[in-house]
């Protein structure tokens, strides 16, 4: 199943065929931006996907699509790689960013947020904290992208000399 996602996801006549795509028909045939083989496309395309997934709270895939043809990434994985951020995803991602954001704002000057802020929140308040969710996000976005690309080009070097 896995070998017929990969060759689904590598055909490039199927991208052709479909309507809604004529406008990529002119990058069809630049093999970088589809092809599953090449590792260094693959993890760079997971890297800008995750990034754009966390710091884009909306038009991520277009955004992540755009980045990956002008970096040489690769496409099908860069859009996918958005989907980290979901309606299911989205308030643990905020809460860790909001988090992140608290810890690291104090360092440069910014009042830390005390707790009771979520005891009685109030939705008035919520401009009073994106700044610390916007830093926290950026902060997350960075590490998992960098987190995932290592993963994914040592990962695979790891499996080439174990198998092969």
């Amino acid at each position: 199943m896995l070998n017929k996602l990969k060759e689904k996801i590598s055909d490039v006549d199927y991208y052709k065929k479909h309507p809604h795509l004529k406008l990529l028909h002119p990058l069809m045939d630049r093999p970088y931006l589809w092809d599953l083989k090449n590792i260094r496309a693959v993890a760079l395309g997971f890297a800008i996907g995750a990034f754009f997934s966390f710091v884009v709270p909306f038009m991520q895939f277009l955004i992540a699509g755009l980045f990956a043809i002008l970096l040489r990434a690769n496409l099908p994985v860069a859009l996918v790689s958005t989907l980290i951020s979901n309606p299911l995803t989205f308030i643990p991602i905020y809460a860790a960013a909001l988090s992140v954001g608290n810890y690291l704002l104090p360092y440069f000057g910014y009042e830390k947020i005390d707790n009771s802020i979520f005891n009685d929140f109030d939705w008035g308040s919520l401009g009073d904290i994106w700044l610390y969710v916007w830093s926290g996000l950026f902060v997350l976005a960075l590490i998992v992208s960098i987190l995932g690309y290592v993963f994914i080009m040592y990962g695979s070097r790891i499996r080439k000399t174990i198998f092969h």
